[in-house]
């Protein structure tokens, strides 16, 4: 089970003619689940402007950016590129261990259904390292599943092997979208995630 977060107010990244590009707080479900106590952003959408198409899910845990399509047109192309995989997406992530490599490719089948991850070492911390994942396949947990079995799980992912309790929740943020149309999203790092990266970092210098 990943650790209860306060859900600050998500906020609108970016709109177009056909979509709503929100940026999601960690706490937070993209859509209605088991979990009655935690605050939809389906919801916060459809309060602000109505009718909302959903194109993708991202865990509760994590932060970023959200898809949302406003008419059944879009959201069928939308979900058209997902399927296909031709939306590219960065995520930011804070994870444990020290890679050997500046870039690695994971590619251990997930549910017996091929995915492949490029990971890069953007910085190291104290007892880990800042990364940027980019996934090629779309499974669900991919990211968290393939840097578990890496042996460098993400800072608060106790579902996928983390020790790190103490940071509150999944350290992995949805930092980059683009779409086919070349329209390119971005979201800077949660005062969360970059508050324990300085602490890190601040420690390793000392």
């Amino acid at each position: 089970m990943e650790a209860k977060v306060h859900p600050h107010s998500p906020s609108l990244a970016a709109e177009t003619p056909d979509f709503w590009v929100i940026d999601k707080p960690a706490g937070w479900l993209c859509v209605p689940g088991r979990d009655r106590a935690s605050p939809v952003l389906q919801d916060w959408v459809r309060d602000r402007w109505g009718k909302a198409w959903v194109c993708h899910r991202i865990d509760r845990g994590t932060s970023g950016l959200w898809l949302v399509a406003r008419n059944a047109d879009a959201h069928r192309e939308a979900c058209g590129w997902f399927e296909r995989h031709e939306i590219k997406k960065e995520y930011a992530f804070l994870a444990e261990g020290r890679p050997r490599l500046p870039v690695l490719r994971m590619a251990e089948p997930i549910e017996g259904k091929p995915s492949v991850t490029q990971v890069e070492l953007k910085e190291r911390l104290v007892n880990g390292f800042l990364g940027i994942a980019r996934p090629q396949s779309g499974r669900r947990h991919q990211i968290r599943i393939h840097l578990s079995q890496a042996g460098h799980p993400i800072w608060g992912d106790l579902e996928y092997g983390s020790h790190r309790k103490d940071v509150g929740r999944t350290m992995l943020h949805a930092a980059v979208l683009v779409l086919p149309t070349g329209q390119r999203f971005e979201s800077p790092l949660p005062a969360d995630f970059e508050a324990w990266r300085l602490a890190s970092r601040l420690k390793e210098s000392l």
